[in-house]
């Protein structure tokens, strides 16, 4: 007890109570505004004089003065109750007045650490760094709002402690990990026109914004060609279809400005991205939670030669914390490419186990392999896809390949497979096809992508046979520091610089 008393805990920026109390503030300002007319027509009916409405606005000015009051000492008791602290085999942090918590996550529990700056954050050089655990996301600790200047060096420190209690403290060369934050190598970086492009040719914000814009029309022209009357019945139905027009509007953009700067870099720590024009993402992943890839082409992509590149990764569904959207955004490894790109990345910068479906011409490797296609009788199922679908094994890998708008290739590798499962619905029994469902090490759902379907009898039993024997075998541990090294090596970059200490020891 006595040491957990001496315990320094830092403070986090005094205005990180008031950033997680505003909304509460702001519904009780909508509620004062909407409910403000009343009171000023209430009191204008029953002045009799001046003095009353002086009076009465005297009352509501310290009712308002009141709550601002209170709202100011909670936040300043707030901000003394809270703070973090990093000890020797936990990183922790603390909140609460009446109700407090303290939460504590091992170092060898540590899944990522990555760094937030929401826009208004930004804009006051503020940022949040998360410490993503094993756990779901209420087992996260999340640390915020710090400055500028206190973000990185807090991550370093937690990575270098992370990296230290897997026994992987030092590089060959023998420097902490944490301090080669200068030997970030930058292997991919998206263009802004490329982002602005996939976006406006992606065939969902085509449907969505046909729809609005369809419908905006129609209001108009029905408002221009009939008569409605009045004014007011008029913007009854013209106010609608303009507020889900720009709602589409408003969501392309967003899409467009979270991708926008969207880097993939090679560090110490693992495979680093960083993404978002007004709010700024880092995530930082250990190689060795990359247990897959996922390869996706829409529609509209296929003439323009673009891609998207997803990883399966492992704990991915509370990566972010907040909720199954962000998850999936954390899990980005390249938002679009051309398939040379990808190939370059996924040849030297993805851990794959094995080399048969990375490198130059990684896409052309993948057709050429034999797939087992959809059983004959079960193509009733599926008319329009079944041509496009198949599964295919190399000595490390499973392929599944999927989709009719949008072309799916996911890359697994079978020794992070957990369990394999075997299954049938009426119509799969009608037409004498089962579906094999691979298991991983809990991740993100990726849809149908992860599935075999409708194989025949005999082929969906090789495969789960030849899976299930995939699980029997130990998988290889990837180790950060020789990806790293091999990463620096393949791409032709420099020596990593020594520290100062390190040379001043060696003379």
């Amino acid at each position: 007890m006595s040491a957990e008393a001496d315990k320094t805990f830092h403070r986090v920026h005094w205005v990180t109570p008031l950033a997680q109390t505003w909304k509460v503030l702001a519904v009780i300002a909508v509620l004062l505004g909407l409910r403000g007319s009343e009171v000023v027509q209430t009191l204008a009916e029953i002045a009799e004089g001046t003095s009353i409405l002086i009076t009465y606005g005297l009352y509501i000015a310290g009712g308002v003065l009141g709550v601002l009051a209170i709202a100011a000492a909670y936040c300043w008791l707030a901000w003394r109750n809270m703070g973090y602290a990093l000890d020797e085999d936990y990183v922790e942090f603390k909140q609460g007045i009446l109700f407090t918590s303290h939460r504590k996550v091992p170092y060898d529990r540590v899944q990522s650490c990555d760094l937030a700056q929401p826009l208004f954050a930004r804009i006051f050089g503020l940022g949040v760094v998360t410490v993503v655990s094993a756990g779901n996301s209420d087992a996260h600790v999340r640390i915020g709002y710090l400055s500028r200047n206190e973000l990185n060096p807090l991550r370093d420190q937690i990575e270098a402690r992370v990296a230290r209690a897997r026994g992987l403290e030092s590089t060959e060369e023998g420097a902490p990990l944490a301090a080669r934050e200068h030997s970030a190598l930058t292997c991919a970086k998206v263009a802004t026109k490329l982002i602005v492009g996939s976006e406006l040719l992606h065939l969902g914000t085509w449907i969505q914004m046909g729809f609005a814009l369809t419908y905006l029309v129609a209001v108009i022209v029905a408002i221009v060609m009939l008569d409605f009357g009045t004014l007011t019945q008029s913007l009854s139905l013209f106010g609608p279809a303009l507020v889900l027009f720009l709602a589409v509007v408003a969501r392309t953009l967003h899409l467009m400005t979270d991708l926008i700067g969207f880097t993939v870099e090679a560090t110490p720590q693992g495979l680093r991205t960083t993404r978002g024009l007004l709010n700024r993402e880092v995530t930082t992943l250990p190689v060795e939670r990359i247990h897959g890839i996922v390869v996706k082409q829409d529609l509209l992509w296929r003439f323009m030669g673009w891609w998207r590149v997803e990883m399966i990764v492992a704990g991915g569904r509370a990566a972010q914390g907040d909720n199954e959207r962000k998850s999936l955004r954390g899990m980005t490894l390249l938002p679009v490419a051309s398939a040379e790109t990808i190939a370059d990345l996924l040849g030297s910068v993805v851990p794959l186990t094995a080399r048969e479906a990375s490198g130059p011409g990684l896409l052309a490797k993948v057709r050429s392999l034999a797939f087992e296609p959809v059983a004959p009788r079960a193509r009733l199922l599926n008319p329009f896809e079944y041509r496009y679908r198949g599964v295919a094994l190399t000595s490390h890998l499973l392929l599944i390949r999927s989709g009719w708008l949008t072309r799916t290739w996911a890359i697994i590798d079978r020794s992070h497979i957990q369990s394999v499962r075997q299954r049938r619905g009426p119509l799969q029994r009608w037409r004498q096809a089962v579906s094999v469902e691979p298991s991983l090490v809990p991740t993100i759902s990726l849809g149908h992508a992860l599935v075999c379907d409708d194989l025949t009898p005999a082929a969906a039993s090789a495969l789960a046979d030849e899976l299930r024997a995939s699980t029997r075998r130990p998988g290889q541990h990837t180790d950060t520091a020789a990806w790293y090294r091999r990463v620096r090596e393949e791409r032709g970059a420099p020596p990593e610089a020594r520290e100062p200490a390190e040379a001043e020891a060696e003379a």
